[in-house]
């Protein structure tokens, strides 16, 4: 190997966990993707890696133009390449629907709330799934949360995404079912509830704390994307910092 070339075998790698990035999120952004080349893969030159499996046909580009965004999703020769990585690869469907308005924001919001995990938490990619891989194999109508991220501490934790102003109505409904999926079904220790601003964010904590105390105070933590961004949350009334949510939840207690 020539000095400064890379070896087959580190192209492929690199190539395979951009591939599984996008095989998680359904679908990426440009941005996105030369973030998590730089700041997960650890690239210095990211663009290279992002043009170069468009190039070779791993990824093709749909425009929105609602929103005057291109969008990069697999393509069959993507699907298998990281068919042995990936178990549930043969449901990958692309369909431009997926980036609407409502499931855009969400898309958007999923895709942070991830590298603000692995930036505290240093997440593996494989440890975090989304609503669409959640629900294969599911009724129509059983819901997943919006993602499920599993922290190196081994606490699994919901992700629920609320960009609009949720009704006390469905507030009770999704509150019900966060407490039995963790107290009955074991499905996971905790949720993280997550708005687009601190307005949303602090009167959903009210309606849920007035809904479900007690559940609130074990279990359920909130935030808003700019506080999420610089490390902190909300649990229990109080303000905390990221870094210490394994230690904030104690999962025996929240399954008794």
């Amino acid at each position: 190997m020539s000095k400064g070339r890379i070896t087959r075998v580190e192209q492929q790698r690199r190539l395979k966990l951009l591939l599984e990035f996008v095989f998680i999120f359904r679908y990426a952004t440009k941005k996105e993707l030369l973030y998590f080349s730089q700041n997960v893969i650890k690239l210095a030159y990211s663009r290279w890696l992002v043009e170069n499996a468009q190039k070779q046909g791993y990824l093709k580009v749909c425009y929105i133009p609602d929103f005057k965004l291109n969008i990069y999703h697999l393509t069959e020769k993507a699907k298998a390449f990281i068919y042995e990585q990936e178990s549930l690869v043969e449901h990958y469907r692309f369909d431009n629907r997926y980036a609407g308005k409502i499931t855009l924001l969400k898309h958007t919001i999923q895709v942070e709330t991830y590298f603000i995990l692995y930036k505290y938490f240093n997440i593996d990619i494989r440890n975090f799934l989304c609503d669409w891989a959640l629900r294969i194999g599911l009724k129509y109508y059983e819901r997943q949360p919006d993602a499920l991220a599993v922290l190196p501490s081994g606490l699994k934790l919901a992700i629920e995404i609320e960009g609009f102003f949720l009704e006390l109505a469905g507030c009770k409904k999704r509150i019900e079912l966060c407490k039995y999926d963790v107290e009955k079904a074991h499905k996971y220790d905790a949720v993280l509830f997550i708005t687009p601003d601190r307005n949303r964010c602090d009167g959903l904590e009210k309606r849920l704390f007035f809904l479900e105390p007690e559940f609130c105070k074990k279990a359920v933590m909130f935030s808003d994307l700019h506080t999420l961004k610089h490390g902190g949350c909300f649990y229990q009334g109080a303000s905390k910092d990221l870094a210490d949510l394994p230690d904030l939840i104690k999962t025996e207690e929240v399954n008794k």
